[in-house]
């Protein structure tokens, strides 16, 4: 086959067989790629399909749980005893909370809701909805109260509308706005088809409010917006401080509003030093703190705000100056007078018990004291005890010398200094400073 081919030729021919190999397995590689591509393609296909059902499959228990809570809270399904315990216990609670009988209406037979179920090929009822339009008047306070307990009773009702008018009183330019509202209220009431067919509902309360009612009607009896205009909070008059070099400093800053309800509010709003802070105290007062700075004057400005609607500010600037402090003065030193000189070995005599008693004068005290060997005495900051007594001789140590005095020598000239080894061993006896 090969034996008529040129030279070149052959080279040529053995090349394209040399090549085949090669190029089938780029064939054979293509085709797996592509597969692979393509089974890939339907892996994600079928995650995304998986995903969607997954979605579906949690919306539903989802809504499978909101309609267990919703039948819970639902009343009958018989939409004639619903509405009349529904308006009978609406009723009982307009006229416990305003204290007047309210004008209660019922707004039609009320409407159906269906969907359709695909399986059963059927429209089926999920809930009727009914409402009501009540009128009433009242406070500020009682609407919070009546709102407060509207919203606390585990019934699917709701608040569709609410206008609120204040009445005025008074003719002619003698005319003024009292606390009295015109209160207008319509209400939604849905009953679900598969609720139970009898529920008390009445003392049926939900528990997990934020607040309580006195909390509540603080905060909007507050903002009452048919009441006055709010006042501004105002600081009191903040001085100069001073404070010490490198040494830290505090101080209160107060402020007050006409509105003794307002809640205020006070923050630093300006500080050239970074440590500088307000600690927030009771609301009217807040602790500056001013940590130790270099000498000069630092200026703050402080902020109070109330929780009036609409809130109000006040402004306040003031100075921190920071001096050197001042050279103290040496204090001269005040020596305390000497009782030594004062003080006399008076007498020597014997007691009951047969021992010798020395008798010491201390006329800086005006009194004199029978002392026995072993007894001490505080004199000139100093602590004295008899060693021994022999008439006319009387040895005394103090600062850890032994001094030999004589009947009529002062404490602070002794006969002479004795060593160690020529005075016994004090062995104490008697009471210090007994007479």
């Amino acid at each position: 086959m090969f034996e008529n081919l040129t030279p070149r030729e052959k080279k040529l021919a053995f090349g394209v067989v040399a090549l085949l190999p090669i190029a089938l397995v780029f064939v054979v590689f293509l085709w797996i790629s592509g597969n692979l591509t393509e089974k890939q393609q339907t892996i994600d296909t079928l995650d995304e399909q998986y995903t969607v059902l997954l979605q579906k499959q949690l919306a539903a228990m989802e809504a499978s749980a909101r309609r267990a809570v919703y039948r819970e809270e639902s009343l009958s399904p018989d939409i004639n005893t619903a509405k009349t315990d529904y308006g009978e216990w609406l009723f009982n609670l307009a006229t416990h909370v305003f204290g007047r009988n309210p004008k209660l209406n019922s707004l039609g037979a009320g409407e159906k809701y269906h969907y359709f179920n695909k399986v059963e090929e059927e429209r089926e009822l999920v809930f009727t909805n009914f409402s009501y339009s009540i009128v009433q008047e009242g406070t500020i306070e009682q609407l919070t109260e009546f709102l407060f307990d509207f919203h606390r009773a585990k019934i699917l009702h709701r608040i569709r509308a609410l206008t609120i008018r204040p009445r005025i009183t008074g003719q002619g330019s003698k005319q003024f706005r009292g606390d009295q509202l015109r209160i207008d209220m319509t209400i939604d009431v849905a009953c679900m088809s598969d609720a139970n067919l009898v529920r008390d509902f009445a003392d049926d309360i939900r528990t997990d409010f934020p607040r309580t009612l006195e909390e509540y009607k603080a905060m909007v009896a507050h903002r009452n917006l048919f009441g006055p205009p709010n006042n501004p909070p105002e600081f009191q008059v903040v001085t100069n401080k001073t404070a010490i070099t490198n040494k830290g400093t505090s101080f209160n800053l107060v402020a007050d509003d006409p509105d003794k309800d307002d809640q205020l509010t006070i923050e630093l709003i300006s500080s050239p030093v970074s440590g500088a802070k307000l600690v927030q105290g009771d609301g009217r007062m807040a602790k500056f703190e001013f940590p130790g700075q270099p000498r000069g004057t630092y200026k703050f400005k402080a902020l109070v705000s109330d929780n009036g609607c609409p809130a109000k500010t006040d402004e306040v600037e003031y100075r921190v100056v920071v001096s050197d402090p001042k050279p103290s003065k040496p204090t001269a030193k005040v020596e305390k007078p000497k009782h030594a000189p004062l003080t006399y070995v008076k007498a020597f005599t014997t007691n009951v018990r047969q021992e010798k008693e020395v008798w010491i004068h201390f006329r800086a005290e005006g009194v004199y004291r029978q002392l026995i060997k072993g007894d001490s005495f505080d004199l000139d900051g100093k602590k004295w005890t008899i060693i021994s007594v022999a008439d006319p001789n009387v040895i005394i140590e103090v600062d850890g010398d032994r001094l030999l005095f004589r009947q009529g020598t002062k404490l602070s000239d002794p006969v002479k200094k004795l060593s160690m080894a020529e005075t016994p061993v004090a062995k104490g006896g008697g009471t210090p400073g007994h007479k």
